[in-house]
């Protein structure tokens, strides 16, 4: 769902196609803005890959089931089984706050997930928040999850992601992400763009490359995400 938002928080260029790697851990992916858009639907695929890890493949349709609350559901694949289904993801994100009635517009993304191979389960609530000046747009994320990871402890999880971002084209937006995990740290270079496909039609499209910060951290994570938005 496009980001339309008010004020620079933090910190973008890259060039994905497919590999090898999801690492345990990382934090990498999407950061949402909090909007809800009545009666929008959406088809969106993402892919996560990190260095020495697993490429992540991300395939989800989406719809507002009111002007505050939309419902997002997503399949899992890894690369070593393009066509399989792996998992699952369930999303709520509700609205809180009108856009523009105060400094930072504020939602709450909730998401539940289930790994078939390693019977893990996973549960999330997440702070979303925007903000802009001019043409500087920019979004944080603060989440806490807790993992059911089967034979293993069970542990729970906090991370932030920050993206902040340059509106020189609608079809270009060149802009910068921040990732914190419990055992990660990254920051690099995203391009944003929209394109028009027709009335109430449009393609959203994102592309980064993250470095590693950390030594625990990997050495870098490019992601890629696609949204055909419309009415």
């Amino acid at each position: 769902m496009e980001m339309t938002v008010k004020h620079p928080i933090m910190l973008t260029v890259a060039l994905l196609c497919s590999g090898a790697a999801l690492a345990d851990g990382t934090v990498v992916d999407t950061v949402y803005d909090p909007y809800v858009n009545a009666l929008e639907k959406e088809v969106e695929y993402r892919l996560v890959r990190t260095q020495g890890g697993r490429s992540l493949h991300r395939l989800g349709i989406a719809s507002s089931l009111t002007d505050r609350l939309a419902v997002e559901v997503y399949g899992l694949s890894e690369d070593s089984r393009m066509g399989t289904l792996e998992g699952g993801e369930l999303e709520f994100k509700y609205q809180l706050t009108e856009q523009g009635e105060y400094f930072a517009d504020v939602g709450v993304l909730a998401e539940y997930e289930y790994e078939d191979a390693d019977h893990n389960n996973e549960g999330s609530l997440t702070l979303l928040a925007a903000s802009a000046w001019g043409a500087h747009v920019s979004a944080a994320n603060l989440s806490l999850g807790y993992e059911n990871r089967g034979a293993l402890a069970d542990e729970w999880e906090t991370s932030l992601s920050l993206q902040t971002r340059y509106r020189l084209r609608q079809w270009l937006e060149p802009g910068v992400e921040f990732y914190a995990g419990e055992d990660y740290r990254g920051i690099g270079p995203v391009l944003v763009g929209t394109t028009r496909l027709g009335v109430a039609k449009s393609l959203r499209w994102e592309i980064g490359a993250i470095a590693g910060l950390t030594d625990d951290s990997a050495d870098y994570t490019l992601r890629l995400s696609f949204e055909y938005e419309f009415y």
